[in-house]
């Protein structure tokens, strides 16, 4: 048999997977001498649970980050064992995950251009690929090791979506030992990040009309044998209740009792939290397609100022190109369907719609979708690539594609590595925040409390109050600033600052916002003061910290008998409480 057929079909191959991973490393090489920054440092580095190998099987039974977690209601088990494993293998040395990460980035781009190849040609695909491997806004993902959680999700979901192409091609019934490999690709996608839950609609969005041979057949995918799939879908709901439970044991819920909405949205109500996010449509994609800039942080200034008109325009193009997209597949080609489709189920989980889910806009969350970007782009190229073939000059068409190739792949390569320049360090990040929003509070906030861990108190002081300017409603600002000002000498300012702390029941319950509000109120006005204002938050939301302090401060006036009281009071919210019963003790062999 003569080989060199095979050869040459496998040659081009090779040359556009080479050439995908160069792209993809080159502008984020320099990432590898970066070292732990932001979410790194408590997620990681900072992090007890993936410390010694047993972390390996520990962080399976902890939520993401750790017991005492900033982050609330994630479980992200095997991306923190992925962690875990580097961390201990690799000397806790950050070079290991910045290389992971850029790794893992390689992969999702060879994958992306596997799937790609399965709706348009080769070419088309590889270029569309291209763009993926340099797009700025995956920056983020890429140069931040916390952030490569959306890598890895993109690769699972690019796996189980190969995965069910190939099974689709068959005409036969699909096995249990097919269901069960479906399944586990779900599950690993579910327990790296949880907009993994989008892995199988994107699948099956996929197999439904992504494919060229679904174009060439009105049967295709799910549609002509949806009976073939049950032991898929049985698979997949299996996946869904077992991580449910486990995160109900791991986490006391199968999502979070507490308020993880970003400020700026977390006073919204449902309609306007939907409304301020449609609004964000047009700054999408421009993400998506070609940033002008980027932000490591979006706060409550990146909302329009005159939100009403954006909703509005937002929904229209989407249903033009919906209306378009569906023209189309009645036409028989659901392709543009697919990846219009793909990208509004990608983002879902983290666009607020639904339910606030943290920060109100990230660019690693537009990792995924920028998938369905790709597969648009494709579309456009696979189009102008049939043209120029039909038309006769395909060798003037190729040799400019390839000169306007080269010019867009160098600039926005250039463009990428310049901006994970960004993310070197937290003075560069935290310098880029004020840089990209002058007007946004965040990148004062962090640069403050960067000069605070540095000793520079009078800086410190000057940004975090700069900070609070811009935005007085923080809550996690509201303590940084209070403390700062009460450890500096400044009592009065940091009561007034943390008294905005009180307007919130679920601050006035939590020990550590009650004793900075009180502690700050006896520095600046004395017991009497402590007293009064103790004993209204223990009308209005009863606590061992409110009561604590309320019977300090009747002890410096002398007042044992009102002291014990107030213990006591404490006591029947918190029996067990070890300070009250502690002070309790000393009035009695006091006496």
């Amino acid at each position: 048999m003569d080989p060199a057929p095979h050869a040459r079909l496998w040659k081009p191959d090779r040359l556009i997977v080479a050439s995908l991973m160069i792209a993809a490393l080159a502008p984020f090489a320099g990432t590898l001498a970066f070292g732990y920054v932001m979410d790194d440092t408590t997620a990681i580095r900072s992090n007890p649970d993936v410390d010694g190998w047993k972390s390996l099987l520990r962080v399976w039974t902890h939520p993401y980050g750790g017991d005492s977690s900033p982050y609330f209601g994630l479980y992200r088990p095997l991306t923190m064992a992925l962690f875990a494993f580097v961390w201990n293998a690799g000397g806790h040395w950050a070079l290991w995950f910045h290389l992971l990460a850029v790794s893992m980035h390689i992969i999702a781009t060879v994958l992306v251009w596997r799937l790609l190849a399965h709706a348009v040609g080769r070419v088309p695909a590889g270029l569309a690929a291209l763009w993926f491997a340099i797009h700025p806004v995956h920056v983020e993902a890429v140069a931040n090791v916390a952030n490569s959680s959306e890598i890895l999700v993109a690769i699972w979901t690019c796996l189980l979506t190969l995965y069910l192409t190939r099974v689709a091609a068959r005409s036969r019934s699909i096995t249990w030992a097919e269901a069960v490999l479906a399944g586990a690709l779900y599950l690993a996608a579910l327990l790296s990040k949880e907009s993994g839950a989008m892995a199988p609609i994107l699948a099956a969005l996929w197999v439904w009309g992504g494919r060229r041979d679904v174009r060439q057949s009105a049967n295709g995918g799910f549609t002509p044998h949806p009976a073939r799939w049950w032991r898929v879908l049985v698979a997949w709901s299996v996946v869904a209740v077992l991580v449910m439970l486990v995160r109900a044991l791991v986490l006391g819920g199968p999502v979070t009792g507490e308020p993880i909405a970003a400020a700026g949205l977390v006073d919204l109500s449902a309609t306007q939290r939907v409304s301020a996010m449609l609004s964000l449509g047009p700054k999408i994609l421009r993400l998506l397609v070609w940033p002008s800039g980027l932000n490591p942080h979006y706060g409550p200034t990146t909302f329009p100022p005159s939100a009403l008109g954006w909703p509005v325009a937002t929904l229209l193009v989407l249903l033009l190109a919906g209306g378009v997209a569906t023209w189309l597949a009645r036409k028989n080609d659901r392709r543009m369907l697919v990846g219009i489709a793909w990208i509004v189920v990608a983002f879902l989980p983290a666009s607020n719609i639904l339910v606030p889910t943290g920060q109100i806009l990230a660019e690693r969350t537009l990792y995924v979708p920028s998938i369905g970007v790709a597969l648009l782009i494709a579309l456009v190229l696979d189009a102008l690539w049939d043209r120029a073939r039909s038309d006769g000059r395909w060798r003037t068409v190729k040799a400019m594609a390839t000169v306007l190739v080269i010019a867009l792949v160098a600039t926005a390569a250039s463009r990428t590595r310049r901006w994970t320049e960004v993310w070197k360090n937290h003075e560069t990040l935290f310098a880029q925040m004020i840089a990209a929003d002058s007007a946004g509070y965040r990148g004062y906030w962090l640069s403050g409390l960067e000069a605070r861990g540095a000793g520079r108190m009078d800086d410190a002081l000057s940004l975090l109050g700069r900070a609070y300017a811009l935005y007085p409603r923080d809550r996690g600002l509201m303590i940084d600033y209070s403390e700062t000002l009460l450890r500096n000498g400044q009592p009065e300012r940091a009561a007034t600052v943390a008294a905005g702390l009180m307007s919130s029941p679920r601050l006035r319950a939590r020990p550590f916002a009650v004793g900075l509000y009180l502690e700050a109120v006896g520095k600046a006005f004395g017991p009497d003061s402590v007293i009064a204002d103790a004993r209204r938050l223990m009308r209005e939301t009863p606590s061992p910290t409110a009561a604590l302090y309320l019977g300090r401060a009747h002890e410096m006036r002398g007042d044992t008998a009102a002291a014990a009281s107030a213990y006591r009071e404490g006591l029947r919210v918190a029996p067990a409480d070890r300070e009250l019963l502690l002070r309790l003790n000393v009035l009695r062999i006091a006496r």
